[in-house]
């Protein structure tokens, strides 16, 4: 058979969770319950009794958490018990849903049973009922326990330091700034080069030698100098006379 049941736990989803997977809360909430040794760290002995109808039900067996995610708030449990005196057996699987609710939480469990021997012949609706009351009583005594329980403290969430700034670019190589009219562009060393399409005489570009550098280039200009000279003395001279 498939059961529904819901209740409301007056603390937070964390801590409601917690309590939920801890025995030395969990056992104490329900009356004739006891705890036993652990069988591993996910499975617990334990005894209970089930009131059915007008019947008084004992029952040992193991409780297992198989699946446990504290985050999401989910649980799934699986149950294997036999009767204390008899040969009924009851077993299951239970699945917890946890919501917060306003400053509560909210518990949904759905479970899957199945029982045989005294419960069986009670009827489906006895059994019904008597899983009904018992988790009305969890529910009570999980509340009383958590409530009296000094809250646990929590680490404080660590603000993330922000991210450090981009360091800065390097700066561009910037272009000297144009020069001013009043100024004269700065020299560029180099040879220039003159383009024409018309030819230019030699003796316009043609650098001019000077007086020295001619006269060591031609000595025989001295002589012929100065005989011009001579000659144009005589010739003065004869016109004088005549």
């Amino acid at each position: 058979m498939i059961l529904d049941n819901q209740f409301s736990l007056p603390v937070a989803m964390e801590d409601a969770f917690d309590a939920l997977v801890d025995p030395a809360l969990v056992v104490p909430s329900l009356s004739g319950a006891k705890r036993g040794p652990s069988v591993d760290d996910r499975t617990v002995r334990a005894e209970l009794r089930l009131e059915v109808g007008s019947l008084v039900i004992p029952y040992r067996g193991t409780l297992r958490v198989d699946e446990r995610d504290r985050e999401a708030g989910a649980l799934r449990l699986s149950v294997e018990a036999r009767e204390g005196r008899g040969k009924g057996t009851a077993r299951g699987r239970v699945e917890i849903r946890l919501r917060e609710s306003g400053e509560a939480t909210r518990v949904a469990m759905r479970s899957e049973l199945e029982v045989e021997g005294r419960a069986e012949r009670a009827g489906e609706a006895a059994v019904r009922a008597a899983v009904a009351a018992l988790v009305d009583e969890l529910a009570a005594g999980l509340a009383a326990r958590v409530q009296a329980a000094p809250a646990a403290p929590r680490a404080p969430r660590l603000r993330e330091p922000d991210p450090a700034p981009a360091p800065p670019p390097p700066a561009a190589a910037q272009a000297p700034p144009p020069p001013r009219r009043d100024e004269a562009p700065a020299p560029v060393p180099g040879r220039v080069r003159i383009m024409t399409t018309e030819p230019i005489p030699a003796a316009s570009v043609a650098p001019r030698d000077s007086l020295a550098e001619t006269l060591a280039a031609r000595p025989w200009l001295v002589p012929l100098v100065v005989a011009g000279l001579l000659l144009l003395a005589v010739a003065m001279v004869r016109r004088r006379r005549g």
